[in-house]
């Protein structure tokens, strides 16, 4: 509450003595609890409580009256002040535990949003280990055993080819795993292109003229990036093509991907994987990449093989 004093003059032009004294017991008890937290304040009853004292000496001065009561105006004007001040400190304080509880919030929804994306890149990278690991059996471990049988059969041509065949196949799945994801999706598109002519020595050309597919989700981009590599790898070891072409553009909302070769083409029962079960294993992950992406794909034999692949509203 704010102290407030009166100090009255009596109608002669003197003081109210008795009111006088009255007042000196007043501001020592209502003024010294505001006192602790300003030394000002402190200074300034100080001073007031020698006035009194002075007055108290000479109580029928006027001019020491009217000095006093200006003295208590500015004191009592101070206080007001103070408690004005202290008053939007007590609002302010009121804000803290809403910020804090706040920012606790927004670490929580931080963690969960790191754990989550850690737990997503876990199962990408354990996906991407199972998938390298078959990779791994149905083409190198393959071709290895191919070749040692060879080489038991004296038969050095033969051992030759499947060994280096074995050894491009490990190179380029070396530069597939190679694939920073800070990039973006059209520049790991020709990477993955100019390592397959590298180490195949097979000619390729990239036409990209797409907007979808650098709007996608990274992981839409990522796996429509392992379906190109899963299919140049199919090209390299079993189309005998010399040439192979990608194309990946737009039609209306939906994203056409066309993968040529102009090798020799397939028979109708290797596509259903009725012969040569291990050969057929990358039509087989092609395809349910693509269903997962809620796409379609189609193998046509053209002159060589065709793959061409169709997604449907591919940003969501």
């Amino acid at each position: 509450m704010p102290v407030c004093f009166s100090l009255k003059f009596n109608s002669g032009g003197g003081t109210d003595v008795e009111g006088i004294f009255s007042l000196l017991d007043s501001v020592r008890e209502k003024t010294k609890p505001y006192t602790y937290f300003s030394s000002d304040l402190d200074k300034k009853l100080l001073h007031i409580s020698s006035l009194l004292d002075s007055f108290a000496k000479n109580p029928f001065d006027s001019e020491q009256a009217f000095l006093l009561v200006s003295q208590l105006q500015g004191f009592q004007n101070m206080i007001h002040a103070k408690q004005r001040e202290l008053s939007a400190g007590y609002d302010s304080l009121l804000f803290f535990p809403i910020i804090l509880i706040f920012l606790a919030v927004c670490a929580i929804l931080y963690k969960r949003f790191v754990q989550a994306l850690q737990l997503e890149r876990i199962k990408t990278a354990s996906k991407k280990q199972r998938e390298f690991s078959r990779n791994l059996h149905d083409t190198v471990a393959q071709d290895l055993a191919a070749a040692r049988v060879y080489i038991e059969n004296g038969d050095i041509q033969k051992s030759s080819f499947f060994a280096d065949r074995a050894l491009k196949e490990t190179r380029y799945m070396i530069d597939s795993l190679d694939a920073p994801l800070e990039k973006s999706i059209t520049e790991l598109i020709c990477e993955t292109v100019r390592s397959f002519e590298v180490n195949y020595k097979i000619k390729a050309e990239l036409t990209v003229a797409s907007r979808l597919i650098a709007e996608a989700t990274q992981n839409v981009q990522l796996e429509i990036l392992y379906v190109m590599q899963e299919a140049l790898s199919n090209i390299a070891r079993h189309s005998g093509a010399s040439e192979a072409c990608v194309k990946i553009t737009d039609v209306g909302h939906s994203l056409k991907i066309t993968i040529r070769d102009n090798g020799k083409g397939f028979d109708e029962d290797f596509l259903n994987g009725k012969t040569e079960t291990r050969k057929h294993h990358g039509i087989k992950n092609i395809r349910e990449r693509i269903t997962a992406l809620g796409g379609t794909v189609q193998f046509i034999n053209d002159g060589g093989c065709v793959i061409a692949i169709s997604i449907e509203n591919i940003v969501h």
